[in-house]
């Protein structure tokens, strides 16, 4: 879980930006901080120049800090961060506080020539940046590479990652964001991957500075990778890693699965043959093949709610279009995903396509009449007269039990030659019958 607030003080002679971004790690409130600085100081003075990772607004500074003093005609500085976890010049920093960045200049004689300044406090303070110059009473200091002071949000965070879009397509690129920084987006870390085949974590692109916030990975990124397949990705924000633990970023995990073959056109319906039975149809064509040794997973939903699902193998596919049968009058979509054939899951994941709204038409309900007809004489014939409306035409009888027969015409008379009780079944096409 992790928490941010932003807040920012103005005070009368200095700024201070000061960044709130918690995270929550094993119940502690942590804030973590990427540290790499290459600075130059002015080689006229001998003055020694202090950063503190302050968390503190006057002196004396009660933050972790930097001591950075000359180390000879070059100007350069070294640096001691008083911090357990982080190594000279590019580590970690984390702090149970806030941290932002102060600078102070001694004065030899009488002490330090205080001077806070908002170098860089991280994304959410609103003021961060890659570049360094400031001027103490009178030092210049500069950077030789790239100054880095970002603050570090989870993977979790940067990467708004939840189970529900933990699927990436086989056929599209993904961009991972390690962290959100300021101005050209760039800072120093590499990217790793845990490789199952020998139980450890490998670099899948080395230490250097480059885009934080948009790392393209593909399918064939990932050495030895398979579809359907877990894979994890933690970001190593040192060159070693040897700071331990805090030297990494929290871990995420992903899979590519296949990408779905794209609608080629809306979906074909035929209405049911029977009034109010299931004997509709729909037919969806596609633009692609399934792919050899995949299968679909359909799923279809009624107004939203579940109705059914089926797998449909490759086989099943013929010329790119598959018809589900046996579905009822009513409004549909259709949810599909590529999967593995042997894959069992029935749960439909996170980027299915989706198919329009499509309606199966209901039959119009077969309904008959049939009234007795009685002779006049003994010589004469009886009959039923037989009146049908709704359904399908051609239309059928069957009298007491007798071979079906097609109605020559509606309404049409059946001659009955014995006297008695008689039984009159009516079919249409399909074999429909009054309901």
């Amino acid at each position: 879980m992790t928490y941010k607030n932003i807040f920012q003080t103005l005070k009368i002679a200095c700024l201070f930006l000061t960044v709130f971004g918690m995270q929550l790690l094993n119940g502690q409130t942590t804030y973590k901080y990427k540290v790499k600085w290459d600075l130059r100081k002015s080689p006229s003075t001998s003055r020694n120049v202090y950063f503190y990772l302050n968390t503190g607004d006057t002196y004396p500074f009660n933050g972790t800090y930097a001591n950075a003093s000359s180390t000879g005609s070059s100007s350069s500085f070294s640096y001691v961060l008083k911090n357990s976890g982080a190594s000279p010049m590019d580590g970690v920093v984390v702090s149970n506080t806030p941290l932002r960045l102060s600078g102070a200049v001694d004065n030899v004689s009488s002490g330090f020539f205080q001077k806070h300044a908002p170098f860089m406090t991280g994304p959410y303070s609103g003021y961060w940046q890659s570049n360094f110059a400031y001027n103490f009473d009178n030092v210049t200091v500069t950077h030789n590479t790239q100054f880095e002071f970002f603050y570090l949000q989870t993977l979790v965070e940067a990467n708004n990652y939840n189970v529900s879009n933990s699927e990436l397509k086989q056929c599209e690129t993904f961009n991972f964001t390690v962290a959100v920084v300021g101005e050209s987006g760039f800072m120093t870390f590499a990217v790793e991957y845990y490789d199952p085949n020998t139980a450890g974590w490998k670099e899948l692109l080395p230490y250097a500075s480059r885009s934080a916030q948009n790392i393209p990975i593909t399918f064939t990124s990932i050495p030895n990778l398979q579809l359907n397949q877990n894979f994890q990705l933690r970001a190593r924000y040192t060159r070693t890693g040897s700071g331990g633990a805090n030297d990494y970023s929290d871990i995420l995990t992903y899979k590519f699965i296949p990408c779905s073959p794209k609608l080629n056109g809306a979906p074909v319906t035929a209405q049911v043959k029977c009034f109010d039975e299931p004997t509709g149809s729909v037919t969806l064509n596609f633009l692609s093949d399934i792919p050899t040794g995949q299968k679909l997973l359909l799923t279809l939903y009624q107004n939203g709610a579940y109705r059914s699902h089926k797998f449909a193998k490759d086989t099943d596919v013929k010329n790119r279009a598959y018809t589900w049968e046996g579905i009822a009058p009513g409004s549909y979509t259709i949810k599909y995903q590529t999967q593995n054939a042997s894959d069992p899951n029935a749960t439909i994941g996170s980027s299915p396509v989706e198919t329009p709204v499509f309606k199966i038409e209901n039959a119009v309900a077969l309904t008959f009449k049939a009234t007795a007809i009685q002779p006049q004489c003994s010589t004469d014939k009886g009959g039923i007269e037989i009146s049908v409306s709704g359904g399908t035409p051609p239309y059928y009888y069957i009298l007491d039990n007798e071979t079906k027969k097609e109605l020559v015409k509606n309404p049409d008379i059946i001659d009955i030659t014995t006297d008695g009780d008689h039984k009159v079944i009516v079919l249409d096409r399909f074999d429909c019958m009054e309901k």
